[in-house]
């Protein structure tokens, strides 16, 4: 199951409503697959063909978009431990956006703070 999270900027009140981890539809590539534009599902496909048994890691995974100055979850998807991830992009604006590595060490996407705290709001499948 996957984590809810709220992400709350001390500093200028901003919140966002995200979701992180993943679901019991992840279990199968063909559903993450399908998560991605058409190129990126196609070359995950192909990736996975070459595989005799494609391992993956994925789950959604908090990022800072500029452009929507927003904290959003986008679908990370990585193979083994060749390093190639495939990352998807802003839902609201299709570009690409800012890892976060970890939420208190992120400035808020409105104010420029570093006043960005997490707190756990639900599970989610």
């Amino acid at each position: 199951m996957g984590v809810r999270v709220k992400v709350t900027c001390r500093a200028c009140k901003s919140e966002w409503d995200c979701r992180t981890g993943c679901g019991v539809m992840h279990g199968r590539l063909e559903k993450v697959a399908g998560l991605y534009p058409d190129g990126i599902q196609k070359a995950i496909m192909e990736r996975a063909a070459q595989m005799e048994f494609p391992v993956y890691d994925f789950g959604y995974r908090l990022v800072r978009c500029e452009r929507c100055r927003a904290v959003v979850s986008i679908p990370a998807l990585s193979f083994g431990s060749d390093g190639v991830e495939y990352a998807g992009t802003c839902a609201g604006c299709g570009q690409e956006a800012d890892r976060m590595e970890t939420v208190e060490q992120t400035q808020c996407p409105v104010c420029g703070e570093m006043a960005l705290e997490q707190e756990e709001t639900g599970l989610w499948d």
